[in-house]
């Protein structure tokens, strides 16, 4: 029996965009940057972060649209979310890579995951760099710095130069989500936080009925392509709990166990559950932001 493919509010066409008038600009070259990731609430937030560093930003949601994008601008760098639906990160840097023109852009992965498979696959791909969800405001920016002001520094071999972040996993009774860091994630732009939030919270329902499906269906690709986005979007949030529930599906279904997955996914769902009542009771908003 086929998973039926429920489709998901995501980000439909390339946007390309002037940086605002950042409050936080330093003294650098405005680059041209392509962000390419398939859930729109994290490619949203990759993009202001840095237009408020000052960047010229471009953004897709396809590897198809990433590579014809590239064929038709110039771009000073790449960010490249791996886990993408249809031709993936690894496949979309591939082409990029065959491409005269853009062979030399550097390319950086953006992933949930960070393990060491996964470093070496990035490697062996030929992307410079890695850098883990969720990615803050101070290491994008120096993520790009990095490779903005190292031109003829392309490929990176060593295991020491890939940047990692952790979801972690001490206080397992915190709070929903951390109102104050999520606003601060968020350049402090409470507009932005408020509609990333209600975009996730929106898609929830469709997004579980989707992972429940392709479980049922042992679509396990699925199940942890679905969990991964999940755990990468609510860690932006802060909603750590909801983010280790996600990551804990994703490692079931990578290890193809459907009885772990079942269990995992109640885990899921009560997490789930638990941002929707947080997010409609209004416990998040900040006293005097824009939310």
């Amino acid at each position: 029996m086929a998973v039926r493919v429920k489709k998901i509010n995501q980000a439909q066409t390339i946007t390309t965009s002037k940086a605002d008038k950042p409050s936080e600009v330093v003294s650098r070259k405005i680059s041209s940057i392509l962000i390419v990731d398939d859930y729109l609430p994290n490619l949203t937030l990759s993009r202001l972060q840095l237009e408020r560093g000052g960047h010229r930003i471009s953004t897709v949601d396809t590897g198809i649209k990433a590579v014809a994008c590239c064929e038709k601008q110039r771009f000073d760098l790449i960010l490249m979310d791996i886990n993408m639906a249809g031709m993936d990160g690894y496949q979309t840097t591939q082409m990029i890579k065959t491409n005269e023109w853009t062979r030399d852009v550097p390319i950086i992965a953006m992933t949930a995951s960070a393990d060491d498979h996964t470093r070496q696959k990035c490697r062996r791909f030929g992307m410079a760099d890695l850098i883990t969800k969720p990615i803050g405001k101070s290491q994008i920016l120096k993520m790009a710095d990095k490779w903005l002001r190292q031109p003829a520094r392309r490929h990176c071999s060593s295991q020491a130069c890939y940047s990692e972040t952790s979801i972690d996993s001490s206080n397992r009774d915190e709070a929903v989500m951390n109102p104050q860091r999520a606003l601060d994630e968020f350049i402090g732009d409470g507009e932005l936080l408020a509609a990333v939030f209600r975009q996730f919270v929106t898609d929830m329902d469709d997004r579980l009925e989707y992972v429940f499906e392709a479980m049922e269906n042992n679509a396990f690709d699925t199940v942890r392509a679905q969990a991964h986005a999940i755990k990468g979007a609510a860690a932006n949030l802060t909603a750590m709990s909801l983010a280790r529930a996600a990551g804990n599906l994703e490692k079931h279904g990578a290890e193809k166990n459907r009885s772990q997955c079942r269990q995992a996914f109640e885990c899921l769902k009560k997490e789930c559950r638990r941002l929707q009542s947080y997010f409609h009771k209004g416990r998040w908003r900040i006293e005097h932001s824009d939310c």
